[in-house]
């Protein structure tokens, strides 16, 4: 009697496709109006949002705004931008 054939024992094999990818986006605009030069996203897992996305975030002085994401970068602006919850599809 065995355990059967193509039964691993031990840790699972881990894969380069369940570590996140992490960068900054850029931050083209806002639906606000005015931004600020040099605006990235913090370091985040880029699989979250899409370039092109609407996202809420905390400006670098404390208020909030959607913002809308450019392409990702691997170094962060000169602020840096929180953001956080879902994406949206425009400003509405």
């Amino acid at each position: 009697m065995g355990w059967g054939i193509g039964i691993g024992i031990g840790w699972p094999t881990t894969s380069s496709s369940s570590t996140p990818t992490l960068g900054y986006f850029s931050i083209t605009g806002s639906c606000e109006g005015a931004l600020e030069k040099g605006v990235t996203s913090q370091l985040i897992d880029v699989s979250t949002y899409n370039e092109g996305d609407y996202v809420d975030g905390i400006t670098p002085f404390g208020g909030i705004r959607r913002y809308i994401l450019g392409s990702i970068q691997e170094t962060p602006g000169i602020q840096i931008a929180e953001l956080f919850g879902p994406a949206f599809t425009g400003c509405e």
